[in-house]
């Protein structure tokens, strides 16, 4: 568009060379800066506890139109959450990892939130990476098992 001004005459040359600058600058701005902001809510995100870590899901759940409870504790019966939207539950198994990544049990733990908790699948947050093992439990499960790590946590952010 700057460029059509240009060559019509409606923009001198100076303006439009100043304007190119200015959006060079914008657009690496938006592209590295918010890098930046995922890199830096990242390294936030690992300094958390389990529980900070679960109210920090049910906060951006709550965000994304999910009614998010937190469950009791250490009874909480394999799910840290429970969501809800539209006649829909979703038990969620919240793993705050940091030296190693998420495995069979985890997935086990959210087949089991969702079973005691009548939700309609299960979902398994994590830190970290998943295992094979993990991937392979969940493809097969009974019930449909979302996994999201580390890079589908960026996303949420």
């Amino acid at each position: 568009l700057l460029a059509l001004w240009a060559l019509r005459g409606v923009l001198p040359e100076a303006a439009t060379g100043g304007l190119a600058v200015l959006l060079v600058l914008w657009a690496w701005h938006r592209i590295f800066g918010e890098r930046y902001r995922l890199r830096r809510a990242l390294r936030r995100v690992d300094r958390l506890d389990g529980r900070q870590f679960e109210a920090l899901l049910a906060r951006i759940f709550r965000r994304r139109g999910w009614r998010a409870e937190i469950t009791s504790g250490g009874k909480d019966f394999g799910a840290d959450l429970v969501l809800t939207r539209r006649r829909q539950r979703v038990a969620v198994q919240a793993k705050h990892l940091t030296s190693r990544n998420a495995g069979n049990e985890a997935v086990q733990q959210a087949i089991a939130g969702a079973s005691y908790y009548e939700c309609d699948r299960a979902m398994v947050v994590t830190t970290a990476r998943f295992t094979d093992s993990a991937v392979k439990q969940a493809e097969r499960a009974d019930i449909e098992v979302e996994l999201l790590d580390k890079d589908d946590l960026w996303r949420l952010l």
